[in-house]
């Protein structure tokens, strides 16, 4: 699966400013139901078969950040204007940001 970046809006269906629930919602909504990790944290972070990591961060309410880790298999990609940004060395990656 693809997960597109869109700063400052967010990324899939979590979107910054979302109330918590409606962000523990479409957290749960990535979760893999077919590979559950039992790492997985309900309303924190979910761990998807690829290694993807995705986690949510709120305060009042609110969802005011999305954090992603590198999965360790290419089957899930995280994606920013056409560059996956874990497969691009962090120095290319930037630069290529940059053009």
């Amino acid at each position: 699966m693809d997960f597109e970046l869109a700063p400052p809006i967010g990324v899939g269906p979590l979107r910054i400013g979302m109330t918590r629930q409606s962000a523990n919602t479409a957290l749960d909504s990535l979760r893999d139901l077919s590979a559950v990790s039992e790492s997985d944290r309900p309303g924190q972070h979910v761990f998807r078969p690829s290694g993807l990591m995705i986690s949510i961060h709120c305060t009042r309410d609110m969802l005011e950040a999305i954090e992603l880790g590198r999965p360790s298999t290419q089957t899930d990609r995280v994606i920013f204007r056409g560059l996956d940004v874990f497969a691009i060395p962090a120095r290319e990656l930037v630069q290529r940001m940059g053009e």
